[in-house]
C-alpha cells in the first residue's frame, strides 16, 4: 500500500468513526394537541354557528370558532395546557368547561345547551 493511500484510508477511517459517534439529531416531535367536541340542545338536536372560545390564562392564548352545520367544533394543533371552553348561543345559556388537555392526546367534549330563562324586571 502506497503512503498517499494509507493516508486516505486513515483519514477514511477518522471521518467515518467520527460521523457515527457523534449523535444525529432527532426529528422533532410535535407536542401538540387538539380539542373536537358537538354543539347541542336539551333536545339532542345539533346547534350550528354556536361560537365556541378557548382561552389559556397561564399564557393568554384566546382563539374562537364556530360549530359547523353538523354543530361540531374543532381547533387543531393546540399547546398542552388547562384551558376554559365557553360556547355561547342566541336564547341559550352560556356554558363553560374546564379541561387540561394532554400532549398527543386529542378530547373531545362536547357541549348540551338549555334555554336561557327569561329576565324580568318590575
Amino acid at each position: 500500500m502506497t503512503k498517499a493511500n494509507k493516508y486516505f484510508a486513515t483519514a477514511w477511517t477518522l471521518l467515518m468513526s467520527f460521523c457515527f459517534a457523534v449523535p444525529q439529531p432527532m426529528w422533532a416531535q410535535s407536542a401538540t394537541t387538539s380539542l373536537r367536541g358537538v354543539v347541542q340542545d336539551a333536545s339532542g338536536a345539533v346547534m350550528p354557528g354556536t361560537v365556541v372560545e378557548l382561552d389559556n390564562s397561564a399564557t393568554g392564548f384566546h382563539s374562537q370558532t364556530s360549530a359547523d352545520t353538523k354543530g361540531q367544533y374543532e381547533f387543531p394543533q393546540l399547546a398542552p395546557g388547562i384551558y376554559s371552553i365557553t360556547v355561547t348561543a342566541a336564547g341559550m345559556a352560556k356554558q363553560t368547561k374546564v379541561a387540561e388537555l394532554l400532549v398527543n392526546q386529542p378530547a373531545t367534549i362536547s357541549f348540551t345547551l338549555s334555554v336561557q330563562g327569561a329576565a324580568t324586571t318590575v
